[in-house]
């Protein structure tokens, strides 16, 4: 999966993202996270994105959350 693409195409879209098994972002929050995809960190090399190091992700209650992105499997839009 291509998180840069992905998660360039999805921003500020309601989202689920399904967490890896055993990370601590599965641990904390269950096998599937929802919530509005607000932004991403991503490492650089010089003008180029060489790997999206984590997604922000707005939760119902207001509250952002960076999951990393070796904990995340797949990444897909909530349509209502």
């Amino acid at each position: 999966m291509d998180l840069e693409e992905t998660s360039t195409k999805l921003n500020n879209k309601l989202i689920v993202a399904v967490l890896a098994q055993g990370s601590e972002s599965y641990n904390k929050f269950g096998p599937k996270f929802i919530g509005r995809l607000v932004g991403r960190k991503s490492k650089r090399s010089g003008s180029l994105i060489t790997s999206v190091l984590s997604l922000t992700i707005l939760a119902h209650n207001y509250i952002t959350h960076h999951i990393p992105s070796e904990h995340i499997q797949s990444i897909s839009e909530v349509i209502l």
